[in-house]
This record gives C-alpha cells, sequence and structure tokens, in this order.
C-alpha cells in the first residue's frame, strides 16, 4: 500500500459518487478487485479540494483495523489523484434497512454496535509517531457508510471529510460536513468537534436499526437541524422491549444531548457492554443480513424454461386462408440486455451483483430466442367455415379546416319583410379586463407543498438564517433543503456587523442558487 506514479487500472461499471469524487469498481494490473476513487475533473484546479482528496489518502493509509475499509493504493497520474480502497462485496446498511422494512433482531443490533464501538475507538485513539494523539473524528457516521459483506464483516467507511491532526486542510468553523440527520447537536452549531460527536451519529445508527424508522430526519434540512438540536429521543424500551437492557442502556447513553454525558470514548463503552452481555456471533448474523437482503434481489429459485406455447384456433374463427401463427405472433426482437453492473444501486464501495447479470442475461436469451425445432406443435386441425367478405368501407375525405358545411335547406314560410331600422353606430369598447387587486405591502403566496433546495453564498462569509431559524452554518452552503413556498433568508456577520435579508420564492422540486453582498448602510 502506498503512493504510486501510476495506476494501471481497468474500470469495470460506475458506482454511486458524491459530490467531490466519482467511484468506479474497477480491477488494478494485479487483478485485485477496487473502489476506484477520482476527485471530479472539474474540480481539479481547486487546490483546497486537491488538498482534501491528499489529505484523505495520508489519513486512510494509516487506518488498519479489521472493521474499516482499508486504503491499498493511492497516488496521482495525468488524470489527476485517485484512491483504491477495497471492495466490499456485500450491501450496505442504508439499503438493508430500507428493503428490509421491519427492525433488526436484538443480536443483528449487537453485533453492529461492536463492530463500529471497536472501529471508532481505534480511530479516535490512532496518534502519531512521537504519540501524539491525532484526533480522528469520522463526522459522517451514517448507515451508508457501514458496509456489511457476504462474508459477515461490517465495515466503517468514508473517512473523506473526517477531521484529524493528520490533515493540513481543516474545515472552516462554521462549515457542516456530514448528513444533517445524523449529525450530533453540537455539530449543527458548526462548532469543534470531538470523538463524542462521533458516538452520538453513532447512537443515531444503532436506534434506527432497532426501530426501522428515522430518529431526527425531517421534510426540510432546518427542521431536521431543529430535531437534532432538541435530541428529543423517544424511550427505545417501550419500542423494543425484547432488546437487552445493556444495550438499550448504551443506545441511550450515546445519544444524550450533552457531550459530558456521553460514554467517555467508544472503547470505554465496548468494554462496559462486553462486561454486561455476552458477545454474539459477528459473522453468523451479518451473513444473514446480506443473504436476506440480496435474496429479495435475485429470484430463490430459477424454473427451467418452458416450453412455447401457441394459441389453440377456435374452429368457429377459422378464415380461409388462414395466415399462419408465426406471422400473426408478436415479433420476436430480442429486446436489449442491461446488465447489472451498468448501474448497480450500490456504495461507493459495494460490487454488482454477479448473479443478476447472469440472470438478466439469461432472461434476454430466453425470451429473445426463436423456437427450437423440438418445441415445434403440430398444426391445429381447423374446420373450413363459409368465407364472408367484409363490407367495403370508403375510407373517411379529409375535411379542410376552412371547409364551409351548408346546412340542408329547410322549408321556412314567408313571412313579411320587417321594416328597415336606422345603422346606430355604436362605439368600441376594449375587452373588459380584471382590475388587479390592491396588493399588500408584503403578499402572501398560497401554501406550496414539498420542498426546494438553495444554494448559498455571501460576500464576506455570514451566518445564514431560514425564517429566523439559524442553520449553524456559515457561507457557502450547499444543498439546502427548505419547505416550498416564500422563504426568508437573513445573512449575518456578527464581526462586521452587517446583515442582509433576501426573500426568495421556490416551488417542489427547484433548486435555486441565493447570494448576498454585505455593504455597510451608508455605501
Amino acid at each position: 500500500m502506498g503512493p504510486d506514479a501510476a495506476a494501471p487500472v481497468k474500470l469495470l461499471a460506475p458506482l454511486p459518487s458524491g459530490g467531490m469524487a466519482v467511484v468506479w469498481r474497477a480491477r488494478l494490473s494485479d487483478g485485485t478487485a477496487v473502489a476506484f476513487k477520482r476527485l471530479r475533473p472539474e474540480l481539479l484546479r481547486d487546490p483546497d479540494l486537491r488538498q482534501m482528496f491528499q489529505d484523505e489518502a495520508r489519513l486512510c493509509e494509516r487506518l488498519v483495523h479489521p472493521h474499516i475499509v482499508r486504503l491499498l493504493k493511492h497516488g496521482e497520474d495525468g488524470e489527476g489523484p485517485f484512491l483504491a480502497f477495497e471492495l466490499v462485496d456485500g450491501a450496505d446498511l442504508r439499503e438493508v434497512l430500507a428493503a428490509r422494512g421491519r427492525p433488526l433482531t436484538s443480536e443483528a443490533v449487537h453485533v453492529l454496535a461492536r463492530a463500529l464501538l471497536g472501529a471508532l475507538g481505534y480511530a479516535h485513539g490512532l496518534s502519531a509517531a512521537e504519540g501524539r494523539s491525532l484526533g480522528v473524528v469520522h463526522r459522517d457516521v451514517s448507515p451508508s457508510n457501514v458496509l456489511l459483506s457476504r462474508a459477515g464483516e461490517v465495515k466503517l467507511a468514508d473517512f473523506g471529510v473526517a477531521a484529524s491532526g493528520i490533515k493540513t486542510h481543516q474545515t472552516r468553523y462554521g462549515e457542516l460536513k456530514g448528513k444533517c440527520a445524523y449529525m450530533s447537536p453540537e455539530q449543527t452549531q458548526g462548532g469543534v468537534l470531538t470523538a463524542s460527536s462521533d458516538l452520538f451519529s453513532l447512537g443515531i445508527v444503532l436506534w434506527e436499526c432497532a426501530t426501522c424508522r428515522p430518529l431526527f430526519d425531517r421534510a426540510t434540512d432546518v427542521d431536521t437541524l431543529l430535531a437534532v438540536r432538541a435530541a428529543d429521543v423517544p424511550a427505545l424500551a417501550a419500542e423494543r422491549p425484547e432488546l437487552p437492557g445493556p444495550l438499550t442502556e448504551l443506545i441511550h447513553q450515546l445519544l444524550q444531548r450533552e457531550p459530558e454525558a456521553r460514554p467517555a470514548s467508544a472503547l470505554d463503552a465496548l468494554q462496559s457492554l462486553d462486561a454486561r452481555l455476552a458477545p454474539p456471533q459477528t459473522a453468523q448474523h451479518v451473513r444473514a443480513l446480506v443473504d436476506e437482503h440480496l435474496s429479495r434481489q435475485l429470484p430463490v429459485e430459477v424454473a427451467p424454461a418452458p416450453r412455447r406455447r401457441r394459441t389453440r384456433v377456435a374452429e368457429a374463427a377459422a378464415v380461409a386462408p388462414a395466415p399462419s401463427v408465426e406471422a400473426a405472433a408478436p415479433s420476436n426482437t430480442p429486446p436489449p440486455v442491461v446488465e447489472a453492473v451498468a448501474a448497480p444501486a450500490k456504495t461507493s464501495w459495494l460490487p454488482a451483483v454477479g448473479g443478476v447479470t447472469a440472470l438478466g442475461v439469461a432472461a434476454g436469451l430466453y425470451f429473445a430466442g426463436p423456437a427450437s425445432p423440438s418445441e415445434t406443435l403440430p398444426p391445429a386441425v381447423v374446420t373450413p367455415a363459409p368465407v364472408v367478405a367484409p363490407p367495403v368501407v370508403a375510407p373517411p375525405q379529409p375535411v379542410s379546416v376552412a371547409t364551409t358545411v351548408e346546412p340542408a335547406p329547410v322549408e321556412k314560410k314567408e313571412e313579411p319583410a320587417p321594416t328597415p331600422r336606422p345603422v346606430q353606430r355604436l362605439p368600441i369598447i376594449p375587452p373588459r379586463t380584471a382590475r388587479p387587486a390592491a396588493t399588500p405591502a408584503n403578499p402572501v403566496p398560497p401554501a406550496a407543498q414539498g420542498h426546494g433546495t438553495l444554494d448559498l453564498n455571501s460576500e464576506p462569509w455570514a451566518e445564514v438564517l431560514v425564517d429566523d431559524q439559524p442553520l449553524g452554518a456559515n457561507t457557502p452552503l450547499r444543498g439546502v433543503r427548505v419547505a416550498a413556498g416564500r422563504r426568508r433568508i437573513t445573512f449575518r456577520n456578527p464581526v462586521l456587523q452587517l446583515q442582509q435579508t433576501v426573500t426568495v420564492d421556490i416551488a417542489n422540486g427547484e433548486r435555486r442558487t441565493v447570494s448576498a453582498r454585505l455593504v455597510p448602510e451608508d455605501q
């Protein structure tokens, strides 16, 4: 493992990627299957992003733990920097929870708790060669970054936004990293984070595994951040009374609003749990989860190809000359066969399921292939019926739009001619238009449904409030979800005593960019 001037790699299929990098399922020159990660081409000229990418490599090559995804190779070539991670054959926890639709078993929750506490404890305790703690904080502990393998492994992935003393590019104060629904209360404030923040995020993950429903996720990012800050956690024992008491108590300890009330460290929490609850068989329960999940994507049993059946011709429906069954049958043009590896719904580190590809190809060949001679049935015996010629119907004649159709003449009784009246010329009156109603000073638009997305920026930097609710983050911000309708965005720089408020109307599904230039009132 380590830097390499070139990366002879064969890209196989794209994997779901983030906003900064693209990820491919690939194979190195020595045959090793990897998740190959590159910085997006349009971002290569950004020195800060390049430095963050290199910092991720420097940190990940130090992380060698059975429950953390390994970095196998990194370096830079003609296309820019790259990272090659081990490829976990299985599924991520987010996929498993979404497809399963019901809580995990007590044993599975226990297994995940032990594995992730061990991974975080190792990362948090990582130190430099001289013994100085590196202060690693993952900052993005969420179900999509927890990988489960067919072999029964649990792996924590994606330290790309982690903070540590090994990095040369650090996040500015006030910048948000990670997913809103899995942040800690102190993380939503944009302050300096400690390892305790990761423990709170882990508590959210475990609570959702035990209940199969989101804890803090709301319709918009603002509502989600407010829910995280309140940290109002329903009693888990009321929803899952069968969970072991030590496991329930651990999850609630991790979800304490104040960092001081949480366990002192991940390793302390792990040791306390093991002292009170016997560890389960890790591989067995993880394998069961992955097998159950993948079985939903593949048929449980593949039946042999059925014999082709021809529609039996009814005696009374015979017409001479009878058209051949082959001519009347729909076309056997083969549909396009799409391999599952072309766009797998997997996390950044997961391979496509080869079985899906094989079955897709087999199904395509079956439906596309012609009938074999052994499948040809003897022609049906048909009693000839009298040939009835269909009535000849003249096609409808096209009618021009400008054609005038004269009505049939109708006999009318002659009436005396009316006495002619003098022609009155009426004044020409323009079409009546509705008079606009008086517009109030601050019109209220009709209530909108759904949500939109805002990208926010300002010069200079500013704190951001949406409808007077602080986001706890400074500009620039991207991908802020807000309720559709009229929103009031306030940019505030407390250092320079500058503030500006902008009103924005945003529709459901719309994405808008809002920029502000903060200047003193006298300018």
